[in-house]
């Protein structure tokens, strides 16, 4: 499996936010970013939360080459793409969980 995805999306409308964490076995950023994250959606902070498509990606995994090619020593990096924006926001080398709850709010 190459991706890990933890939808949160409980009604039938398709996700409104997606925010995916480009990672590699490791890393130990990476290892801080997942607790970062975990602690995001469990603390309660995200309004919506229901609406947020969670997703993790191996950028070493072939089929990622091109996440590999972008981001092979920037990792962890963070993308919170919504439909309304053209570009994602994004978080690079050091995650905290308050930039990342505002962004999912805005």
């Amino acid at each position: 499996c190459t991706t890990l995805t933890r939808t949160f999306v409980t009604s039938s409308a398709a996700w409104k936010q997606n925010l995916t964490l480009y990672t590699k076995d490791g890393c130990g950023l990476c290892d801080n970013a997942k607790k970062v994250l975990e602690d995001v959606f469990a603390n309660g902070n995200v309004q919506n939360q229901q609406d947020v498509e969670y997703v993790q990606v191996d950028i070493t995994k072939p089929e990622n080459k091109e996440w590999w090619d972008a981001y092979c020593f920037d990792i962890p990096v963070v993308h919170i793409n919504k439909k309304d924006q053209t570009k994602p926001v994004k978080f690079m080398h050091y995650l905290f969980e308050d930039k990342i709850v505002e962004a999912l709010n805005k």
